[in-house]
């Protein structure tokens, strides 16, 4: 398994809607006049980092996380996905 990280800069429009209807991101986010994407091909997971050597699903992805976050200059919370959507939409990320 080979990680890849991809960073996008846009100049106008995001297209990133936390909260009511989403059909129009994708068209606020094309609508931008010069994006820019940056894909970054990171070293392939080590053995004993795979689901095959005993990790679960959730290490092996924080695990990844991590490695792209690292080689993008990002910096990881501890924050879970139910975390970020009650940040943004006041909900646990569900539609209901």
């Amino acid at each position: 398994m080979v990680p890849v990280g991809m960073a996008s800069r846009i100049s106008m429009f995001h297209g990133t809607a936390a909260r009511g209807w989403k059909g129009l991101d994708s068209l606020y986010f094309f609508m931008n006049p010069t994006p820019v994407y940056e894909v970054t091909f990171l070293d392939k997971l080590p053995a004993d980092q795979t689901c095959g050597a005993g990790k679960s699903s959730h290490e092996v992805a924080n695990y990844i996380q991590r490695a792209i976050a690292a080689k993008l200059g990002y910096e990881c919370t501890s924050y879970t996905r139910k975390d970020k959507y009650m940040a943004l939409a006041g909900n646990h990320g569900s539609m209901y």
